[in-house]
Protein backbone atom coordinates (compact mmCIF):
# COMPACT_ATOMS: atom_id res chain seq x y z
CA UNK A 1 0.00 0.00 0.00
CA UNK A 2 2.77 2.59 0.45
CA UNK A 3 5.26 3.08 -1.99
CA UNK A 4 8.52 4.67 -2.78
CA UNK A 5 9.12 8.47 -2.94
CA UNK A 6 11.13 9.83 -6.05
CA UNK A 7 13.90 12.31 -5.92
CA UNK A 8 11.75 15.53 -5.43
CA UNK A 9 13.45 19.15 -5.60
CA UNK A 10 14.98 20.32 -2.27
CA UNK A 11 12.27 23.26 -1.07
CA UNK A 12 13.53 26.56 0.10
CA UNK A 13 10.67 26.93 2.37
CA UNK A 14 11.19 29.39 5.20
CA UNK A 15 11.59 26.83 8.32
CA UNK A 16 14.54 24.81 10.26
CA UNK A 17 13.24 20.74 10.80
CA UNK A 18 11.65 19.92 14.14
CA UNK A 19 14.53 17.49 14.76
CA UNK A 20 18.12 17.15 13.50
CA UNK A 21 18.61 18.62 10.09
CA UNK A 22 20.15 16.37 7.97
CA UNK A 23 20.07 18.46 4.42
CA UNK A 24 23.83 18.09 4.34
CA UNK A 25 23.30 14.35 3.77
CA UNK A 26 23.47 13.45 -0.18
CA UNK A 27 21.53 10.88 0.19
CA UNK A 28 18.52 12.70 1.96
CA UNK A 29 15.64 13.70 0.26
CA UNK A 30 13.39 16.39 1.47
CA UNK A 31 9.79 15.27 0.82
CA UNK A 32 7.78 17.96 -1.52
CA UNK A 33 4.67 19.96 -0.29
CA UNK A 34 3.37 23.75 -0.24
CA UNK A 35 2.80 25.10 3.02
CA UNK A 36 0.52 28.70 3.68
CA UNK A 37 2.20 31.81 3.51
CA UNK A 38 2.36 31.96 7.60
CA UNK A 39 3.36 28.59 8.20
CA UNK A 40 5.92 26.66 8.73
CA UNK A 41 7.34 23.19 7.00
CA UNK A 42 8.44 20.48 9.20
CA UNK A 43 10.29 17.18 9.74
CA UNK A 44 9.71 15.63 12.77
CA UNK A 45 11.07 11.73 13.11
CA UNK A 46 9.83 8.97 15.24
CA UNK A 47 11.49 5.66 16.38
CA UNK A 48 8.56 2.93 15.69
CA UNK A 49 8.61 0.11 17.99
CA UNK A 50 8.95 -3.37 16.21
CA UNK A 51 5.45 -5.35 16.13
CA UNK A 52 7.43 -8.55 16.34
CA UNK A 53 8.58 -7.78 19.92
CA UNK A 54 6.30 -7.17 22.79
CA UNK A 55 7.60 -7.50 26.59
CA UNK A 56 5.29 -8.53 29.08
CA UNK A 57 5.46 -7.38 32.79
CA UNK A 58 3.57 -9.46 35.49
CA UNK A 59 2.79 -7.56 38.58
CA UNK A 60 1.56 -10.28 41.08
CA UNK A 61 -0.47 -9.73 44.30
CA UNK A 62 2.12 -11.15 46.86
CA UNK A 63 0.30 -10.04 50.05
CA UNK A 64 -1.80 -11.95 53.00
CA UNK A 65 -4.28 -15.17 51.14
CA UNK A 66 -2.74 -14.69 47.55
CA UNK A 67 -1.08 -17.76 47.30
CA UNK A 68 -3.85 -19.82 45.78
CA UNK A 69 -4.53 -17.10 43.11
CA UNK A 70 -1.03 -16.98 42.26
CA UNK A 71 -1.37 -20.67 41.99
CA UNK A 72 -4.23 -20.48 39.34
CA UNK A 73 -2.43 -17.85 37.14
CA UNK A 74 0.25 -20.48 36.98
CA UNK A 75 -2.31 -23.29 35.89
CA UNK A 76 -3.11 -20.48 33.17
CA UNK A 77 0.53 -19.98 31.97
CA UNK A 78 2.07 -22.97 29.76
CA UNK A 79 -1.58 -22.16 27.95
CA UNK A 80 -0.62 -18.53 27.24
CA UNK A 81 3.31 -19.32 26.42
CA UNK A 82 2.04 -21.67 23.97
CA UNK A 83 -0.60 -19.18 22.31
CA UNK A 84 2.64 -16.66 22.10
CA UNK A 85 5.03 -19.23 20.46
CA UNK A 86 1.97 -19.62 17.82
CA UNK A 87 2.21 -15.96 17.10
CA UNK A 88 5.16 -16.22 14.15
CA UNK A 89 8.12 -14.79 14.66
CA UNK A 90 7.02 -12.99 17.98
CA UNK A 91 10.36 -12.12 20.09
CA UNK A 92 8.12 -12.15 23.66
CA UNK A 93 9.86 -11.74 27.05
CA UNK A 94 7.84 -12.86 30.12
CA UNK A 95 8.59 -11.35 33.32
CA UNK A 96 7.67 -10.82 37.10
CA UNK A 97 7.58 -8.50 39.86
CA UNK A 98 5.20 -8.21 43.16
CA UNK A 99 2.76 -5.60 44.72
CA UNK A 100 5.12 -5.27 47.61
CA UNK A 101 7.79 -1.87 47.56
CA UNK A 102 10.22 -3.43 49.37
CA UNK A 103 10.69 -5.84 46.17
CA UNK A 104 11.93 -2.72 44.70
CA UNK A 105 10.18 -3.88 41.28
CA UNK A 106 12.94 -6.15 40.87
CA UNK A 107 12.24 -9.28 38.38
CA UNK A 108 11.26 -12.28 40.31
CA UNK A 109 11.59 -16.16 39.90
CA UNK A 110 8.66 -17.14 42.42
CA UNK A 111 9.27 -19.36 45.76
CA UNK A 112 12.54 -21.39 45.21
CA UNK A 113 12.73 -24.97 45.43
CA UNK A 114 9.26 -25.12 44.20
CA UNK A 115 8.37 -29.07 43.19
CA UNK A 116 8.66 -29.67 39.37
CA UNK A 117 9.67 -26.30 38.47
CA UNK A 118 13.67 -25.64 37.10
CA UNK A 119 16.64 -24.61 38.66
CA UNK A 120 18.26 -21.39 38.14
CA UNK A 121 15.32 -19.51 35.97
CA UNK A 122 16.37 -16.63 34.72
CA UNK A 123 14.93 -13.22 35.42
CA UNK A 124 12.90 -13.55 32.43
CA UNK A 125 11.35 -16.05 30.37
CA UNK A 126 11.45 -16.01 26.45
CA UNK A 127 10.89 -18.38 23.52
CA UNK A 128 14.44 -19.60 23.67
CA UNK A 129 14.39 -20.33 27.30
CA UNK A 130 14.42 -23.91 28.44
CA UNK A 131 11.02 -24.90 29.39
CA UNK A 132 9.52 -21.62 29.05
CA UNK A 133 6.18 -22.89 29.86
CA UNK A 134 7.07 -24.18 33.03
CA UNK A 135 9.14 -21.35 34.27
CA UNK A 136 6.99 -18.56 33.02
CA UNK A 137 4.30 -20.89 35.61
CA UNK A 138 6.59 -21.24 38.36
CA UNK A 139 7.67 -17.33 38.25
CA UNK A 140 3.97 -16.31 38.69
CA UNK A 141 3.90 -18.48 42.58
CA UNK A 142 5.27 -15.59 44.83
CA UNK A 143 4.06 -16.80 48.13
CA UNK A 144 2.29 -14.85 50.19
CA UNK A 145 4.27 -12.72 52.93
CA UNK A 146 4.23 -10.09 50.67
CA UNK A 147 2.94 -6.29 52.46
CA UNK A 148 -0.76 -6.19 52.79
CA UNK A 149 -0.07 -2.33 50.90
CA UNK A 150 0.06 -3.34 47.69
CA UNK A 151 1.63 -0.71 46.24
CA UNK A 152 1.50 -2.11 42.25
CA UNK A 153 1.67 0.84 40.28
CA UNK A 154 5.12 2.14 41.73
CA UNK A 155 6.45 -1.24 41.34
CA UNK A 156 5.53 -1.81 37.87
CA UNK A 157 6.96 1.33 37.18
CA UNK A 158 10.26 0.68 38.81
CA UNK A 159 10.35 -2.90 36.98
CA UNK A 160 10.00 -0.66 34.02
CA UNK A 161 12.75 1.92 34.67
CA UNK A 162 15.14 -0.85 36.45
CA UNK A 163 16.61 -1.85 33.13
CA UNK A 164 17.34 -5.71 32.11
CA UNK A 165 14.22 -6.42 30.63
CA UNK A 166 12.30 -3.40 29.00
CA UNK A 167 13.76 -3.23 25.08
CA UNK A 168 13.31 -0.04 23.53
CA UNK A 169 12.62 -1.65 20.57
CA UNK A 170 9.91 -3.43 21.78
CA UNK A 171 6.15 -2.98 22.81
CA UNK A 172 5.22 -3.29 26.81
CA UNK A 173 2.04 -4.77 28.17
CA UNK A 174 1.64 -4.46 31.85
CA UNK A 175 -0.23 -7.19 33.52
CA UNK A 176 -1.83 -6.10 36.46
CA UNK A 177 -2.78 -9.21 39.04
CA UNK A 178 -4.15 -8.32 42.82
CA UNK A 179 -7.09 -9.14 44.70
CA UNK A 180 -6.45 -5.74 46.43
CA UNK A 181 -6.34 -2.14 44.67
CA UNK A 182 -3.40 -0.57 44.44
CA UNK A 183 -2.65 1.47 47.16
CA UNK A 184 0.50 3.67 46.16
CA UNK A 185 0.77 6.41 48.65
CA UNK A 186 2.94 9.25 49.30
CA UNK A 187 4.04 10.52 52.95
CA UNK A 188 2.03 10.64 55.60
CA UNK A 189 0.17 7.25 54.98
CA UNK A 190 -0.58 5.22 57.79
CA UNK A 191 0.57 1.91 56.45
CA UNK A 192 -0.59 -0.04 59.61
CA UNK A 193 -4.26 -0.78 58.57
CA UNK A 194 -4.63 -2.13 55.16
CA UNK A 195 -8.04 -0.27 55.14
CA UNK A 196 -6.38 3.24 55.28
CA UNK A 197 -6.05 2.43 51.41
CA UNK A 198 -9.77 2.97 51.07
CA UNK A 199 -10.59 5.38 54.22
CA UNK A 200 -7.02 7.69 53.53
CA UNK A 201 -7.60 8.08 49.27
CA UNK A 202 -6.32 11.57 49.87
CA UNK A 203 -2.76 10.53 50.75
CA UNK A 204 -2.70 8.17 47.35
CA UNK A 205 -0.48 9.01 44.65
CA UNK A 206 -2.17 10.18 41.59
CA UNK A 207 -3.79 7.74 38.70
CA UNK A 208 -2.84 10.07 36.63
CA UNK A 209 0.67 10.50 37.52
CA UNK A 210 0.91 6.64 36.38
CA UNK A 211 -1.23 6.84 33.21
CA UNK A 212 1.04 9.93 31.99
CA UNK A 213 4.19 7.54 32.86
CA UNK A 214 2.93 4.61 30.47
CA UNK A 215 1.84 6.69 27.86
CA UNK A 216 5.21 9.35 27.85
CA UNK A 217 7.62 7.56 29.76
CA UNK A 218 7.52 3.78 29.75
CA UNK A 219 8.51 3.57 26.39
CA UNK A 220 12.01 4.79 24.89
CA UNK A 221 10.47 5.25 21.66
CA UNK A 222 7.28 8.06 20.68
CA UNK A 223 4.80 6.40 19.55
CA UNK A 224 5.25 2.84 20.78
CA UNK A 225 2.04 1.10 21.81
CA UNK A 226 1.35 0.26 25.82
CA UNK A 227 -1.54 -1.99 27.16
CA UNK A 228 -2.50 -2.32 30.47
CA UNK A 229 -4.52 -5.17 31.64
CA UNK A 230 -5.73 -5.37 34.91
CA UNK A 231 -6.69 -8.38 36.45
CA UNK A 232 -8.55 -7.52 39.77
CA UNK A 233 -11.98 -6.94 41.37
CA UNK A 234 -14.41 -4.97 39.65
CA UNK A 235 -14.85 -1.34 39.58
CA UNK A 236 -17.31 -0.21 42.68
CA UNK A 237 -17.23 3.87 43.26
CA UNK A 238 -19.08 2.70 46.35
CA UNK A 239 -16.83 0.16 47.25
CA UNK A 240 -16.20 -0.08 51.66
CA UNK A 241 -14.19 -2.32 53.66
CA UNK A 242 -15.94 -5.24 52.48
CA UNK A 243 -15.05 -7.90 50.05
CA UNK A 244 -16.23 -7.30 46.26
CA UNK A 245 -16.37 -10.85 45.03
CA UNK A 246 -14.95 -14.29 45.63
CA UNK A 247 -12.79 -16.53 42.56
CA UNK A 248 -10.33 -19.05 44.14
CA UNK A 249 -10.05 -15.91 46.95
CA UNK A 250 -12.07 -13.03 48.15
CA UNK A 251 -11.15 -9.88 46.02
CA UNK A 252 -11.90 -6.39 46.77
CA UNK A 253 -12.49 -3.81 44.39
CA UNK A 254 -10.12 -2.36 42.11
CA UNK A 255 -10.80 0.59 41.18
CA UNK A 256 -7.26 2.75 40.80
CA UNK A 257 -6.00 -0.27 38.90
CA UNK A 258 -9.27 -0.09 36.14
CA UNK A 259 -8.79 3.16 36.19
CA UNK A 260 -5.45 3.16 35.03
CA UNK A 261 -5.89 2.15 30.97
CA UNK A 262 -9.31 4.45 31.02
CA UNK A 263 -7.11 7.63 29.30
CA UNK A 264 -5.53 8.35 26.01
CA UNK A 265 -3.96 6.14 23.97
CA UNK A 266 -3.80 2.81 26.64
CA UNK A 267 -7.50 2.66 25.98
CA UNK A 268 -7.06 0.85 22.56
CA UNK A 269 -4.77 -2.06 23.45
CA UNK A 270 -5.94 -2.36 27.54
CA UNK A 271 -8.74 -4.14 29.30
CA UNK A 272 -9.88 -5.06 32.81
CA UNK A 273 -11.44 -8.17 33.66
CA UNK A 274 -12.25 -9.49 36.82
CA UNK A 275 -9.77 -11.70 39.82
CA UNK A 276 -13.10 -13.56 40.97
CA UNK A 277 -12.82 -16.62 38.42
CA UNK A 278 -11.76 -19.87 38.87
CA UNK A 279 -9.54 -19.80 35.89
CA UNK A 280 -7.77 -17.64 34.20
CA UNK A 281 -7.01 -19.16 30.93
CA UNK A 282 -9.77 -16.89 29.44
CA UNK A 283 -8.16 -13.96 30.33
CA UNK A 284 -4.98 -14.40 29.20
CA UNK A 285 -5.82 -15.66 25.98
CA UNK A 286 -7.32 -12.03 25.85
CA UNK A 287 -3.98 -10.43 26.58
CA UNK A 288 -2.97 -12.31 23.36
CA UNK A 289 -5.56 -10.73 21.18
CA UNK A 290 -5.74 -7.47 22.74
CA UNK A 291 -2.90 -6.74 23.76
CA UNK A 292 0.26 -8.84 22.11
CA UNK A 293 -1.25 -8.66 18.42
CA UNK A 294 0.09 -5.38 17.08
CA UNK A 295 -1.30 -2.31 17.98
CA UNK A 296 -0.94 0.63 15.86
CA UNK A 297 2.34 3.30 16.92
CA UNK A 298 0.15 6.59 18.08
CA UNK A 299 2.36 9.86 17.03
CA UNK A 300 1.86 12.76 18.94
CA UNK A 301 3.28 15.64 16.65
CA UNK A 302 5.51 18.43 19.00
CA UNK A 303 4.11 21.70 17.20
CA UNK A 304 0.01 21.94 16.18
CA UNK A 305 -0.14 20.74 12.64
CA UNK A 306 -2.49 22.95 10.25
CA UNK A 307 -4.89 19.69 9.21
CA UNK A 308 -2.90 16.13 7.84
CA UNK A 309 0.60 15.44 7.49
CA UNK A 310 1.83 16.34 3.90
CA UNK A 311 3.62 12.95 3.92
CA UNK A 312 4.61 10.12 6.37
CA UNK A 313 7.55 8.03 5.40
CA UNK A 314 9.89 5.39 6.44
CA UNK A 315 13.47 5.10 6.19
CA UNK A 316 15.34 2.20 7.12
CA UNK A 317 18.08 4.16 8.17
CA UNK A 318 19.86 7.65 7.07
CA UNK A 319 20.80 6.86 3.84
CA UNK A 320 18.35 5.12 2.92
CA UNK A 321 15.28 6.63 0.62
CA UNK A 322 12.38 7.27 1.93
CA UNK A 323 9.28 4.81 1.76
CA UNK A 324 5.97 6.50 1.42
CA UNK A 325 3.29 5.47 3.13
CA UNK A 326 -0.60 5.90 2.07
CA UNK A 327 -3.15 7.66 4.44
CA UNK A 328 -5.73 5.21 3.01
CA UNK A 329 -4.68 2.48 5.07
CA UNK A 330 -1.28 2.88 6.20
CA UNK A 331 -1.76 5.21 8.80
CA UNK A 332 -4.70 7.82 10.14
CA UNK A 333 -4.85 11.14 11.43
CA UNK A 334 -6.82 12.22 14.38
CA UNK A 335 -5.92 15.59 15.29
CA UNK A 336 -6.42 16.88 18.92
CA UNK A 337 -7.13 14.35 21.68
CA UNK A 338 -7.28 14.45 25.38
CA UNK A 339 -3.65 13.48 26.14
CA UNK A 340 -1.78 15.68 22.35
CA UNK A 341 -3.02 18.54 21.40
CA UNK A 342 -1.01 19.32 18.51
CA UNK A 343 -2.48 16.09 16.68
CA UNK A 344 -2.16 11.82 16.34
CA UNK A 345 -0.48 10.32 13.97
CA UNK A 346 -1.82 6.90 13.92
CA UNK A 347 0.55 4.47 12.12
CA UNK A 348 -0.34 0.44 11.57
CA UNK A 349 2.00 -2.04 11.84
CA UNK A 350 1.81 -3.81 8.96
CA UNK A 351 2.81 -1.02 6.73
CA UNK A 352 6.56 -1.16 8.57
CA UNK A 353 8.60 -4.22 8.80
CA UNK A 354 12.60 -5.17 8.62
CA UNK A 355 12.82 -4.25 5.24
CA UNK A 356 10.91 -0.84 5.40
CA UNK A 357 12.79 -0.18 8.71
CA UNK A 358 11.06 1.23 12.11
CA UNK A 359 12.24 5.15 11.78
CA UNK A 360 9.25 7.15 10.68
CA UNK A 361 9.18 10.96 9.75
CA UNK A 362 5.96 13.10 9.38
CA UNK A 363 6.26 16.32 7.40
CA UNK A 364 4.08 18.36 8.76
CA UNK A 365 2.97 22.05 8.40
CA UNK A 366 2.52 24.45 11.32
CA UNK A 367 1.63 28.12 12.18
CA UNK A 368 4.02 27.74 15.06
CA UNK A 369 7.89 28.61 14.25
CA UNK A 370 9.94 25.59 15.43
CA UNK A 371 12.85 27.38 16.26
CA UNK A 372 10.32 28.20 19.46
CA UNK A 373 11.36 24.87 20.90
CA UNK A 374 14.80 25.02 20.54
Amino acid sequence: MHRAITALPLLAIGAATLVGCTQDNPAFIEVQAVCAENEFYVREPFQLANPDEVDILFVVDSGPTSLVAQQALADAMPGFVEDLNGEEDLNWRIAVTSTDLSDDGRLLTGIAGQAGCPVDRPDFVQRSTSEAATAAACNVVLGQNGDDIRQSFKTARLAVQNGGFRRDSARLVVVFFSLRDDCTASGGFDRTDVDNCIRDRGNLESVGDYQRFFVNDASGRRGTPVSIVSITGPTNPEAGLQAACTGVAQAWSGNRTNALSDFAWLERNSFDTSICALNFAPALADVIDVAVRPADDALCASLPMSGSPEAVVLRANDDADPIELSAFGDYITEGSTDWCDNGVIAVSTDAHDASTGHRAEVWFCTETDPRTLQ
